[in-house]
């Protein structure tokens, strides 16, 4: 196998690893998301109650 090949080979292995990474990375980034708008949910939520009691 000459070195072009085994270089081609290298590289398109560490491209699969980076792309895996970001697409945890992604996963992590929604799963936050989701957690944020659920927070934001709450608490808006929480804030009409306050805004029913005092009227």
């Amino acid at each position: 196998m000459n070195f072009l090949a085994l270089a081609y080979m290298l590289f398109l292995a560490l491209l699969m690893l980076y792309m895996r990474g970001l697409k945890s990375k992604q996963r992590d980034l929604e799963r936050e998301v989701k957690l944020v708008r659920e927070i934001l949910r709450e608490e808006d939520s929480e804030q009409k109650r306050k805004d029913r009691a005092h009227n």
